[in-house]
């Protein structure tokens, strides 16, 4: 389902541009993205080159790796403005400092679209996404249904201050609250990384070996790095309920 989510945000950008056909101009559109470290957004970034618009030459793509750094996004916002693209669609690291970029554009006549995440600003032309907030309701009900209602439970996080973060750990601490013998034992960031979840989930194996019932990874890339370190110290994934991914799950979002 999340490809349906890829194509609809493609659509949407490229509805920016939409005049280009009858005014023979090629409309240049940045792709603002929070990091391309991870699958998703790599996913995300290739099916924008892929729509017929900018295969045939009507449309420019131009994708800005915002390196999980709200400064680098914000520094390619100016580059943006002050190369005059003609439209910009963007997924925030930071829902603030995401809306003071939007802000400028917008104050700049340059276009956005949100996509993923969200911003603290009125002034995007539309939003492709979801409720993250009934995204981490969903992740922690299916994790503690899973437990039998009672156990400690693990809470990977996003990136703290991006919105999905914001709101799916909303999502997960209203659902775990309606289970009083549900305990969390910790919730931390991995950044939607494969690699920093592996070294979380290891540091945890060994701080609460024996006292792990639960795990919800808030992505998927970072669910798949818990995984990683369970195989390496020999234990069974299927000995732990978790959610692999439930951002696709309610977004067709990120």
């Amino acid at each position: 389902m999340r490809f349906l989510k890829l194509i609809a945000v493609s659509a949407a950008v490229l509805a920016l541009a939409a005049p280009a056909a009858a005014q023979q101009k090629v409309y240049r559109i940045g792709a603002a993205v929070y990091g391309l470290k991870g699958e998703f957004m790599q996913l995300w970034a290739n099916a924008l080159k892929e729509h017929p618009a900018v295969k045939d030459g009507s449309v420019k793509i131009t994708v800005f790796d915002g390196k999980y750094d709200a400064q680098t996004q914000n520094n390619q916002f100016d580059t943006m403005i002050t190369q005059k693209f003609d439209g910009i669609l963007f997924v925030p690291i930071d829902s603030q400092a995401g809306a003071q970029a939007v802000d400028k554009a917008v104050a700049a006549k340059i276009p956005v679209v949100g996509s993923n995440a969200r911003v603290n600003s009125e002034k995007l032309v539309s939003y492709v996404g979801s409720d993250d907030t009934v995204a981490g309701a969903l992740e922690a009900e299916t994790v503690i249904k899973a437990m039998g209602g009672k156990g400690n439970v693990l809470i990977i996080e996003g990136p703290i201050g991006q919105s999905a973060q914001i709101e799916r750990r909303k999502g997960n601490q209203t659902v775990v609250a309606r289970y009083r013998d549900v305990n969390v034992l910790e919730m931390k960031t991995a950044n939607w990384s494969r690699a920093e979840a592996l070294a979380l989930m290891e540091n945890w194996l060994t701080v609460h070996a024996g006292k792990i019932h639960g795990i919800i990874g808030q992505n998927d890339e970072m669910a798949l790095g818990a995984i990683d370190a369970l195989k390496a110290r020999g234990l069974s994934p299927k000995s732990f309920p978790w959610l692999e991914s439930t951002a696709f799950r309610t977004r067709s979002r990120p």
